[in-house]
């Protein structure tokens, strides 16, 4: 991802930890200093509560 800070960071849940759309599909992230951390890559219809749980 060449821009990360275009993700929304996502307090609610987690800190630290941001989203992106991408499709039908959302992926979430945390920023690394040498890039990113995808941390999960999950269906619109997915709990993200849920998955971070």
């Amino acid at each position: 991802m060449l821009m990360p800070g275009l993700g929304r960071e996502r307090e609610d849940i987690r800190s630290g930890v941001f989203s992106f759309p991408a499709g039908r599909h959302v992926v979430w992230y945390r920023q690394m200093p040498s890039g990113i951390e995808i941390l999960r890559v999950l269906h619109t219809r997915q709990s993200s509560r849920d998955a971070f749980s």
